[in-house]
């Protein structure tokens, strides 16, 4: 019996990118699967558009409904609520403005299905930053086919969008991650066949609203781990103007995460270990990059740097920056034993992993620099 897909998602003003979204993906799903879409407050012509599209072809449901007050994880879960749960084999939540690298990437989920049979989640490379593209008027869609656009080195997450809906939840209203229900236990492998591409565009306005809904659960929770991490992110993305109340940010958040990363396993790569080490490198870059005179900066510089390898030393990324730290001191023998470091990394079981410091060529130049 084929494997039912259920993919869902949700919507708001997304005319620029909704008409290639649904070209696309309808015609990579099977006959048995289905797309929901729940648009969730469109201004623009989005519904007229998805109205279109389900005359025509009846794998495609859509709902309307306004989330108020705005929470991503509320909207997912709706819009989970709505695909055919009973008969799916497994679940796909992705948003309008994604891609999938490889076309023929629904018979490669079946492979998997098949192979797999008691999975009930499936983590993919997913390449996470902005698309740069010519006019704002350009469809990133047809930028990235036609290779007019291009991304700058990517962030690559591994995210587990594809999922068994009765396993699984959404939780937090924004930065929203698939949560196991109760009693679940998780069954999850990893694959490089299912390579997802985002087109987002940098957008002021959403930087605002992401602020905003970040400072709203802060003040709920200001014991949450995770928000307090993702909040002196955002106040580092918003510029060296807010440099100074990132890095104190992070900070905080070093505090309260403590005894969380003191219950983890020392190599748990997607755990807190990590997200600790990676605050640390974020305060390195901000003292690298801001605008104090670096001899103002240099000790606390190299001591974040020191201290991101301490919290998180089964990261290449750690140790990259370490090297370049090394190399900044004049320590070029170190700087070559941290960056031969970096060669003994499995992309695979990386969790995240910055574009840059994963490419070899940059790699081997730096190791050039420290002979």
């Amino acid at each position: 019996m084929p494997h039912k897909l259920s993919v869902y998602c949700i919507c708001k003003n997304e005319q620029r990118y909704l008409t290639s979204f649904l070209n696309l993906m309808l015609s990579q799903l099977q006959p048995q699967d289905e797309l929901v879409i729940v648009d969730t407050g469109s201004t623009d012509t989005s519904w007229n558009t998805l109205c279109e599209y389900k005359e025509k072809d009846t794998r495609l449901s859509i709902y309307q409904k306004e989330f108020i007050p705005w929470k991503f994880d509320v909207a997912r879960n709706y819009a989970q609520s709505k695909i055919d749960i009973k008969n799916c084999t497994f679940a796909l939540s992705i948003d309008i403005d994604e891609i999938f690298e490889d076309p023929n990437w629904r018979s490669e989920l079946d492979i998997i299905l098949d192979t797999n049979p008691n999975i009930n989640q499936i983590f993919n490379e997913f390449i996470y930053d902005f698309f740069d593209v010519a006019t704002e008027d350009q469809n990133p869609y047809e930028g990235y086919l036609n290779k007019t656009c291009y991304t700058r080195p990517a962030l690559i997450q591994k995210v587990g969008k594809f999922h068994d809906p009765r396993c699984f939840h959404w939780r937090y209203p924004i930065h929203e991650i698939l949560e196991e229900n109760e009693g679940v236990v998780p069954n999850i492998i990893a694959t490089k066949k299912l390579k997802l591409i985002h087109l987002q565009t940098r957008k002021k306005e959403t930087r605002n609203t992401y602020f905003k809904m970040l400072e709203d659960a802060v003040k709920k929770d200001p014991t949450d781990t995770r928000i307090q991490f993702l909040y002196a992110r955002e106040f580092m993305n918003m510029g060296k103007d807010h440099y100074d109340r990132a890095i104190q940010e992070f900070k905080k958040y070093l505090v309260l995460s403590e005894q969380e990363c003191m219950n983890e396993s020392e190599y748990d790569f997607s755990g807190s270990r990590r997200d600790r080490g990676e605050a640390c490198c974020y305060i390195a870059n901000m003292l690298e990059y801001g605008d104090k005179p670096q001899e103002e900066v240099m000790n606390q510089y190299v001591y974040w740097r020191m201290r991101s390898l301490g919290e998180s030393p089964f990261s290449r990324e750690s140790w990259f920056y370490a090297g370049i730290a090394f190399y900044r001191m004049g320590r070029k023998n170190l700087a070559r034993e941290a960056f031969m470091m970096c060669k003994t990394f499995d992309f695979d079981t990386s969790f995240e992993c910055d574009g840059l410091v994963w490419d070899d060529n940059h790699l081997n130049k730096y190791l050039l620099s420290t002979v």
